[in-house]
């Protein structure tokens, strides 16, 4: 037994044990078997008890995990959109970002996507970004990406940790 169980209606996914609180801000650690990846998440509807750490198939698609866990929904009420309209909007960003550098999702909830980029971002990566996202009011660590003059620092921890995070409050 390796601590996992099945996910109703995921076929290869598993869940896992519960998250401690601060293990949340970083990827999992730990042995992985070929052909998967692990992710901190929570599936609200399905388990409103708190974070878990999630075992997926390798080819598991962005579609699949902004769906599943209602990424992008916590503020879908603030901002007028239905649970369709954001699934789309991070989808096809998150599908647009990994084209221009390979990762995977190490986070997902309703408030929020990780992507832990297997490359270096470069600078060139940031402009690319910036023009993938700069219109939106997403944020990234601390700022919102519309804020961004194309010459600040301000993205310099996507830079520096190689983790890009979508964020909704």
């Amino acid at each position: 037994m390796d601590g996992f169980f099945e996910v109703p209606g995921k076929p290869g996914w598993k869940k896992g044990r519960y998250a401690k609180p601060e293990e949340i801000y970083s990827a999992p650690q730990g042995e992985v078997p070929d052909g998967f990846f692990d992710l901190w998440g929570l599936i609200e509807e399905a388990d409103p008890s708190g974070h878990r750490l999630y075992r997926l198939p390798v080819n598991s698609s962005v579609r699949e995990i902004v769906e599943t866990f209602d990424v992008g929904c916590h503020g879908c009420n603030s901002y007028g959109l239905s649970h369709s309209q954001v699934h789309e909007t991070v989808i096809s960003r998150a599908e647009s970002l990994l084209a221009m550098l390979p990762g995977r999702v190490t986070f997902a909830d309703s408030a929020g996507l990780k992507i832990q980029f297997s490359e270096p971002v470069t600078d060139a990566h940031l402009k690319q970004i910036h023009s993938i996202f700069g219109e939106y009011g997403f944020e990234s660590g601390e700022y919102y990406f519309s804020q961004w003059d194309g010459e600040s620092e301000m993205y310099q921890e996507i830079k520096e940790t190689g983790v890009f995070h979508f964020w909704w409050d």
